[in-house]
C-alpha cells in the first residue's frame, strides 16, 4: 500500500485580515482628503486666470477710449482752428472786394459832378450795375461762412459751436465757442440763422450739464435778414452786426434797401427783447446800409 502524501495549511487568523482591511481603508480616507487639495488649487489657478484676462480686457478697453478721446478732441481742434482761419479768409476777401467795389463807385460819383445830361445817364447806369454786382459778389462770398454751415454734423460729443436743448424745457441754446450758451428768444430767430429748422442736429443734454453751462444772453436776429420795431415804439430798424440796430428812415429808403415787400421782413418784438440790441446811428440813405453784405460776414458767438 503506497504511502499518501499530506498537505497541511496554515489557517489565516481573523485578525491578520481586519488589520489589512483597516490599512486599505486609511490608505483611501487619506487619498481622499489629498484630492480636493488637487481640485481646489486647478480651481483657484483657473479663476486667477480668468480675473487676470477680465482685468487685461478692461484695461485694453479703457486705453482704447481714452485713445479715441485724445485723438476726437485733437480732430475738434484742428476743426474748429481750420473754421477760424477759414472764416478770417473769407471776411478778408469780403473786405477787400467791397473796397474795390467802393473805390470804383466813387471814381464815378466824381466823374458825374463834371458830367452832362447825357454822361451822367450812362455813368448812373454804370453805378447801378456796379452796385448789383457789388451785392452779387459778397453775398456769394459770404454764405460759404464755414461756421454758418458747422452747426448741422452729427456727434456723439457735447462740443462748443452746436445747438443745444435740456430734458425739460423746449428752449433751444446756441453753445457759444467762448463756452457759454445763448437763448433763441423764439422761432423766427432760430430760422434767421438756420432757414430750415427741421433738418438741424440739435444735440439734447441732460438738465445738469445744461445748468453747468453759463447762460449769457439772448440771441438776437442775424443781420441783414429783418427789420424790427417795438410795440411801445413805431421807428422801425435795420439790424447790423452783433445786434447793433439802425432806425432807417423815411420810409421811401426802406423799400430802396429791402424792395417792395419789406413789409413782410418787419417783426414787432417785446420791449423786453429789445435791450438786446444796442441802438447805432440813423440811416437815411439807401447806401448806407447794405443787407447782403451784413448778412455775409455775420457770425454766431
Amino acid at each position: 500500500m503506497s504511502k499518501s502524501t499530506l498537505y497541511y495549511t496554515t489557517p489565516i487568523s481573523s485578525s491578520s485580515s481586519e488589520t489589512a482591511t483597516e490599512n486599505y481603508i486609511q490608505i483611501l480616507e487619506k487619498t481622499n482628503e489629498q484630492l480636493p487639495l488637487w481640485i481646489d488649487s486647478l480651481g483657484v489657478f483657473v479663476s486667477a486666470l480668468g480675473v487676470l484676462f477680465t482685468a487685461l480686457a478692461i484695461f485694453v478697453s479703457l486705453f482704447g477710449y481714452w485713445k479715441y478721446k485724445s485723438h476726437k478732441k485733437e480732430l475738434d481742434d484742428r476743426l474748429v482752428s481750420f473754421m477760424d482761419a477759414t472764416d478770417t479768409q473769407i471776411k478778408r476777401q469780403i473786405q477787400i472786394y467791397d473796397e474795390r467795389f467802393e473805390l470804383l463807385l466813387n471814381s464815378y460819383e466824381n466823374k458825374l459832378e463834371t458830367a452832362d445830361n447825357q454822361q451822367k445817364a450812362v455813368i448812373e447806369g454804370i453805378m447801378r450795375d456796379l452796385r448789383a454786382e457789388r451785392l452779387r459778389v459778397v453775398a456769394s462770398v459770404g454764405l460759404h461762412n464755414s461756421r454758418n454751415g458747422y452747426v448741422g454734423t452729427n456727434r456723439s460729443q457735447l462740443a462748443t459751436g452746436s445747438l443745444i436743448k435740456g430734458e425739460t424745457l423746449n428752449s433751444v441754446y446756441w453753445y457759444g465757442r467762448d463756452g457759454q450758451r445763448y437763448t433763441f428768444p423764439d422761432e423766427d430767430v432760430l430760422k434767421s440763422w438756420f432757414p430750415d429748422v427741421d433738418a438741424l442736429d440739435i444735440q439734447k443734454i441732460t438738465d445738469e450739464q445744461m445748468a453747468s453751462i453759463t447762460l449769457a444772453g439772448n440771441m438776437v436776429y442775424r443781420a441783414g435778414t429783418r427789420l424790427i420795431k417795438t410795440i411801445s415804439d413805431p421807428k422801425i430798424y435795420v439790424i447790423g452786426q452783433n445786434g447793433l440796430i439802425h432806425w432807417v428812415h423815411p420810409h421811401e429808403v426802406i423799400e430802396k434797401i429791402f424792395g417792395s415787400e419789406w413789409k413782410n421782413l418787419l417783426v414787432t418784438i417785446k420791449d423786453v427783447y429789445f435791450v438786446d440790441y444796442t441802438v447805432g446811428g440813423d440811416v437815411k440813405n439807401s447806401d448806407e446800409f447794405n443787407p447782403n453784405y451784413e448778412q455775409a460776414i455775420a457770425s454766431l458767438p
